[in-house]
């Protein structure tokens, strides 16, 4: 993990070097096999606070960095797992079965009662969410590294 903050800090500064000296914004997107997937998930916000320390270190005024995306997949298999106990496979269930936007009904209630312009922000932060797959890293990396007795 700590090699990946050295390899974003290269990224940065190449990409800053080729724009010049015009204000770069800068999204970055994790990819492919790892076995941090979860971790990289369940610790997101620290992510994506060292990203935006290191945009800084390298210029405060010209580098901004919006966001990180997680597009990673775990190195092990799911379906495996499922086969580990039948808890185990009623959980990986449930998560097959997620769905973030099916809200219940007390909060339904509640957004009935939020004013337009809150439900604008909310359905941003619907749309650029993936909450099913954040919530399906952190559990599968918890039970993909859990001890089985």
């Amino acid at each position: 993990i700590r090699d990946r903050e050295g390899l974003i800090a290269d990224a940065f500064t190449k990409a800053f070097r080729e724009v010049g000296d015009r204000l770069l914004a800068l999204r970055l997107t994790f990819t492919g096999s790892s076995e941090h997937h979860g971790l990289l998930h369940s610790d997101l916000s620290r992510w994506q606070a060292q990203c935006r320390s290191i945009a800084a270190d390298i210029d405060p005024d010209q580098l901004w960095f919006e966001r990180l995306k997680l597009r990673t997949t775990p190195t092990y298999d799911p379906e495996e797992l499922a086969k580990r106990d039948d808890l185990t496979a009623l959980v990986m269930e449930a998560l097959a079965s997620f769905r973030p936007d099916q809200k219940p009904a007390a909060v339904a209630t509640l957004e009935n009662k939020l004013p337009p312009a809150a439900l604008d922000e909310l359905a941003i932060l619907e749309k650029s969410s993936n909450l099913k797959d954040e919530v399906a890293a952190i559990v599968l990396h918890s039970i993909a590294t859990s001890t089985t007795d």
